[in-house]
């Protein structure tokens, strides 16, 4: 590493030469075979395939890029760095979005600077390694008892590793107990959230060109910020002339919490808070509609799009065809660490490249746009044009990726679009930010390897033990809650009260010492709603009369929770008051819920409904039904059951044989093996993998026939439900000899 340095320092800038390929990026996309660059200082100050005849080599410190492709180094627009140290946690691996941070704040809570900084260094490395030089990074969780410069944590690390930085201040004012979904203990008071802006500000932030460091004012989301200090962020940041960041239309939960808590979808509400325009960049914007799309275009705002995160949660596909179509400034980003799981921005290239492949057709997104997106687009977004782009007078900052790999042999006709088409791996040979080389030969120079990959094994070890407990516990507490209401607010919500738990978060509350039973006359539905969740965790009978009396309360969300809760208590006195709600009741997301929580009390009483609702019109109530009546086990439903394989909604026959399997129905092997002829891949792979656990000795005929199926995963359930029957044949005792 210090022969490394000792290098560089000894020139007066840097030249690389006779590369495969130089694409710049620039207005006309232009791309060099055996093209150079030339460095002087910070900035680039040739690009061109002839050097500069008075160039005297002597000066530079040579780089050889032959058989590389040369180009501009990637701009990351959304991270949240801190989560690096809790990627792919168990319990939070198939998890969609609220549930998933339910559970992570029980860890995150623990939190320290130093957990913080390593992350970070961690995150960061990861971004130089796969060839990008300038990121953003949104921390917006602050433990109570630990410090508050954990922001600049951060940006320590960044200066150790050497990479271009845009530190966002995040910001959540709105805890659980006024509604909101993070613990109380990561959230902070309103004045002091703006005192901490104001100070980072004056701290770091750098508005210069080729400055390395400028910071941005991001609230979290329209979920944990209250209107006031979105309001109050946008004027101040724009008094300070810095830009505004925060997550947007990310999932469907969030856009029916804004329609009933503000009457407005998020994008409408962010027009009416003053979070549009040039200097505001939005996180996702996955649910965003035409007309919407139009005037994210018109009022020249910005978007960070982040599919790996979007996918890995389930969280939908941004449609950002339509997005690019309309003139929208669209970015990319590999978003948090323990949403993404990596922090791999080439990665990312590829993962948007293929699906949008699938969301909007083949022809609909051209490397050409995903590497604009990932240079340009990022240098619009964070309004910067002095980097995007390998031209005289930029900054110094680009990746070398050495083409010559078996993962790139054949590849090499389009060099560039094989990059993201093809390759085994992600690393860059070379990276150089700000004149600086800070990948060497796929090794960071700045920092050594071996030891920050211990540190941060070591420090995640500590964090995950520490928070274990406390995750739990938050996991099962509130995630209860976002079962049993999964779409915050309600319709009734405004008609409720006038009472604004958002607005009220902004004001330090005094300790609530109020029972749960008193809570539930509370004039704010979302703390009627927390105290239903907490006394079913309590499971005792006393509560059960209070339970069933909010069956019928005014918020919709307090009557799903409600629903939940009783069946928490498994008290069978719930059975009469949830079936006579469910005749009556007109809202789908509260039938559903009655339903499941019917399954789960497993009452004889309720029977004649379940078997009724096989009967549906609706599918999706068909389908749950037979959840219920699985959780049930009556014989009596069997062959109710069964029929169910002859459904007509596909989902409803793959639930059936699901069914099948847990109640090893034997009867169900006909209709089964009917079943493998079925037009849907799905239902014949479903058919054919519960016949392993049903079926018999006769049904390898009908399997046998789905080993050249055309979709790979029904052939494999056929092989080895085959193999499944085979071994059970053969694990049975011969039949006895009858005696003549």
């Amino acid at each position: 590493m210090a022969d490394a340095l000792k290098t560089f320092s000894d020139h007066r800038g840097i030249l690389i030469t006779g590369a495969m390929l130089v694409a710049t990026c620039d207005d006309r996309a232009t791309a060099i075979p055996g093209g150079n660059v030339v460095i002087d200082g910070r900035e680039i100050t040739f690009v061109g395939k002839n050097l500069p005849p008075a160039l005297r080599r002597d000066n530079y410190r040579v780089i050889d890029a032959a058989g590389c492709v040369v180009i501009p180094g990637f701009i990351n627009t959304h991270h949240h760095l801190f989560q690096t140290l809790t990627r792919a946690l168990p319990q939070a691996q198939d998890a969609k979005l609220f549930d998933w941070l339910t559970f992570l704040y029980g860890i995150w809570q623990h939190v320290t600077p130093e957990a913080v900084h390593i992350g970070a260094k961690i995150g960061l490395a990861e971004l130089l390694l796969t060839g990008c030089t300038t990121s953003v990074d949104q921390m917006y969780l602050f433990p109570q008892g630990q410090p508050l410069t954990l922001v600049d944590q951060t940006i320590s690390a960044a200066r150790e590793l050497g990479i271009r930085f845009h530190p966002c201040h995040g910001s959540m004012s709105l805890g659980r107990s006024h509604g909101g979904l993070p613990p109380d203990t990561v959230v902070q008071p309103e004045d002091r959230i703006l005192q901490e802006s104001e100070r980072l500000i004056n701290t770091y932030h750098d508005p210069a060109r080729l400055s390395m460091c400028r910071m941005v004012l991001a609230p979290c989301a329209p979920f944990n910020v209250s209107r006031e200090l979105m309001r109050e962020t946008a004027a101040f940041g724009r008094k300070k002339n810095v830009r505004l960041h925060t997550h947007l239309a990310e999932t469907l939960d969030e856009e029916e919490f804004c329609r009933q808590k503000y009457g407005r979808r998020p994008f409408a509400y962010m027009e009416d808070l003053g979070w549009t325009g040039e200097d505001v960049w939005y996180a996702h914007a996955i649910h965003v509609n035409g007309g919407e799309i139009a005037r994210i275009a018109e009022t020249r705002t910005g978007v960070a799009h982040c599919p790996t995160s979007n996918l890995r949660l389930g969280s939908g596909i941004a449609p950002v065809r339509a997005m690019l179509d309309a003139g929208v400034r669209v970015s990319l980003a590999v978003d948090g660490a323990a949403s993404n799981d990596s922090s791999d921005m080439l990665g990312e290239l590829r993962q948007c490249l293929l699906v949008h492949r699938v969301a909007s057709g083949a022809a609909s997104m051209p490397a050409a746009d995903v590497f604009r997106m990932a240079t340009r687009g990022g240098a619009d977004v964070l309004g910067r044009d002095d980097i995007g782009s390998l031209e005289a007078g930029k900054a110094a900052d680009l990746a070398i990726f050495d083409m010559n790999r078996i993962g790139y042999a054949g590849a090499l006709s389009d060099p560039l679009a094989a990059l993201i088409f093809c390759g085994d791996s992600h690393i860059a040979r070379t990276v150089i930010v700000n004149g600086n080389v800070v990948v060497d030969g796929g090794k960071l120079v700045q920092v050594n390897e071996n030891k920050l990959i211990e540190q941060a094994n070591s420090i995640a070890l500590q964090l995950i033990s520490g928070g274990a407990i406390m995750g739990k516990v938050h996991f099962l507490c509130i995630i209860l809650m976002l079962i049993a209401a999964p779409r915050l607010g309600s319709q009734e919500q405004s008609s409720a009260t006038a009472s604004d738990p958002v607005a009220v978060s902004s004001v330090t509350a005094a300790p609530d010492t109020r029972t749960n039973m008193e809570k539930l006359a509370d004039p704010i539905p979302l703390v009627r709603r927390n105290a239903v969740i907490m006394l079913g965790t309590e499971k005792k009978k006393g509560n059960v009369p209070a339970l069933i009396k909010m069956l019928g309360d005014p918020a919709v969300e307090v009557q799903r929770a409600a629903i939940n809760a009783l069946a928490i208590t498994g008290d069978k006195r719930a059975v009469a008051p949830l079936t006579g709600k469910f005749t009556n009741e007109k809202n789908v997301n509260v039938k559903m819920n009655i339903i499941i929580a019917l399954g789960e009390l497993q009452s004889p009483s309720s029977l004649p409904l379940l078997k009724g609702l096989m009967k549906d019109t609706y599918p999706i109530y068909r389908s749950e039904a037979l959840r219920a009546l699985a959780k049930m086990n009556s014989p009596d439903t069997y062959d109710a059951i069964v029929a169910m394989l002859g459904d007509e909604a596909e989902g409803v026959r793959i639930m059936a044989a699901d069914v099948a399997v847990q109640l090893k129905l034997s009867s169900a092997e006909p209709l089964l093996v009917k079943n493998l002829s079925d037009p849907v891949a799905a239902v014949r792979r479903a058919c054919a993998a519960a016949l392993g656990d049903t079926g018999s000795i006769s049904a390898i005929p009908d399997l046998q026939k789905l080993l050249g199926d055309k979709d790979k995963s029904v052939a494999a359930a056929a092989q080895g439900s085959i193999a499944k029957i085979e071994t059970r044949k053969s694990s049975e005792p011969p039949a006895p000899v009858q005696a003549r």
